[in-house]
């Protein structure tokens, strides 16, 4: 048994698509492995703004070996009365791969027929995800796809990088181009640089030593998390607008949530006014002192790290002032 690692990175994939985008891999994935008889313990898909990971954990080493009975025509056009095989018993056999001594006799409430036995030994996994990883890339739906460069390839953003391992091998396919091997990236500012990957195990904690957070439920806790801890400094009311938080888990790869503040005198605004404002135009999270009254603040998601939040804290200050002004 082994595990298993494709990751398909990509220029900013977004976020409204990701959800759908996540559960067509999965199913893609399902019944590419049921109909190559593959047997797996689980199959977990992720998602950021910059790539597709597959991570199917104890993979069989190959697929399953198939027994098939085939039948064949009617016993007594196939032998005579003295059980010699004729005309269609050795054709049946030729056809079937067999040797005519093989065939076997079952009766049936239609009379006696001839079968032949065959046995299909399975092929490795590893040669069979050569085959369907490309295959799987090349189905997964989208809303709306485009092409780049000289690709014939239609993807919904550009690939840039393949990574595809099964235990410590690379799974080896080209898709319009592009091969597939063991190296990654971090998080385009942060760690831009290229990571080599050995085994699918060290994926994850390997991403987030450089930054980024593959798993979109880990984001999703950390954002919750550390909006709730900024409410509750400033005595706020604990508010979230969970469908933007949802989308904001897929617009971020290393997520870190900051305190900004505009001036009082912006709140005698209609409440509708600066929610749109802050949350359809900004993807801000406004902050509530009750469910019908805000703070002078609210709080962004930024993704990248907090030693540069005074800067970007101030320009996100700027922008809400421009656009209430």
């Amino acid at each position: 048994m082994s595990d298993v690692i494709l990751e398909i990175g990509t220029e900013e994939i977004p976020a409204i698509y990701m959800e759908n985008i996540l559960v067509d891999i999965r199913q893609l994935v399902r019944t590419s492995l049921e109909e190559s008889r593959i047997q797996y313990k689980e199959i977990k898909v992720y998602g950021t703004p910059r790539r597709l990971v597959l991570y199917i954990s104890h993979i069989s080493d190959k697929q399953e070996d198939i027994f098939k009975k085939i039948k064949g025509p009617a016993y007594s056009i196939a032998y005579t009365s003295g059980s010699k095989p004729q005309t269609p018993a050795i054709k049946f056999a030729q056809s079937q791969g067999v040797n005519v001594e093989d065939l076997i006799v079952e009766d049936s409430d239609k009379g006696r027929y001839i079968f032949a036995l065959k046995s299909e030994k399975g092929k490795s996994s590893l040669e069979l995800l050569t085959k369907t990883f490309p295959e799987i890339i090349r189905s997964i739906s989208f809303p709306k796809s485009m092409r780049w460069e000289d690709k014939k390839l239609k993807f919904i953003r550009p690939i840039r990088w393949i990574l595809a391992l099964y235990d410590k091998k690379v799974i080896e396919f080209s898709l319009d181009g592009l091969n597939s091997g063991n190296e990654t990236y971090g998080h385009r500012l942060l760690a831009p640089n290229k990571i080599k990957i050995s085994t699918p195990n060290e994926y994850f904690e390997k991403l987030k030593k450089n930054y980024v957070i593959v798993d979109q439920e880990l984001r999703e806790k950390r954002i919750r998390r550390q909006i709730k801890q900024i409410i509750k400094e400033i005595k706020g009311q604990e508010i979230i607008n969970e469908r933007q938080l949802k989308e904001i888990v897929y617009l971020v790869e290393y997520p870190n949530a900051i305190l900004g503040t505009f001036n009082r005198e912006y709140l005698k605004l209609p409440l509708e006014v600066l929610t749109t404002v802050m949350e359809k135009h900004q993807k801000y999270f406004p902050v509530y002192k009750n469910k019908n009254t805000l703070l002078p603040s609210f709080i962004v998601v930024i993704n990248n790290s907090k030693k540069y939040s005074s800067i970007i804290k101030k320009g996100n200050e700027n922008v809400l002032k421009a656009r209430l002004e």
